[in-house]
């Protein structure tokens, strides 16, 4: 079996395991020249199976300069705690003229609500088969989802037309 079947047979097993549904998403900006106002444009590329990693979690620390001073009256701090994770996406979920870029974002279902996810790095793996993707978990931050849906309905004429 050569390396390139290797990975593909692995990504696959990968899918079935760890994958989850999530949208993926690009963030385009064109600016009005007389107005200023900028139209925001989002394509939507919604991926079955995105592999994902058990996360990374860490607790940052941060404080002003007061706390870092003995004589200062006041001091402020707190915690933040940030995920870190790893996923795969498979070459094959996504259209070919789509190039995944750290500007781009993740939505995935996890755990009962959406999360979203700001891709930090792109790597591309050997033979094109998938991309690894390093992921930050974005708090307090709007999600910015887009939800299709599809209506339909149905109309049922009963009168007839005697034409004379």
């Amino acid at each position: 079996m050569s390396q390139l079947s290797f990975i593909r047979d692995n990504v696959y097993h990968l899918k079935q395991d760890y994958g989850l549904p999530a949208d993926l998403y690009k963030a385009s900006f064109v600016e009005d020249i007389l107005t200023g106002a900028k139209v925001v444009t989002r394509r939507v590329v919604h991926i079955k199976k995105l592999i994902m990693l058990p996360s990374i979690e860490d607790l940052v620390t941060k404080y002003t300069q007061a706390f870092l001073k003995s004589n200062r009256q006041f001091s402020y701090g707190g915690y933040v705690q940030t995920a870190k994770k790893t996923a795969i996406l498979d070459l094959k979920d996504i259209p070919l003229d789509f190039e995944v870029r750290k500007e781009d974002y993740i939505i995935v279902q996890e755990r009962s609500r959406p999360h979203r996810f700001d891709i930090k790095g792109v790597h591309q793996y050997e033979g094109k088969y998938a991309y690894m993707l390093e992921l930050a978990e974005t708090e307090g931050v709007e999600i910015e989802q887009v939800f299709e849906r599809i209506l339909q309905s149905s109309l049922t004429f009963m009168d007839q037309v005697n034409a004379s």
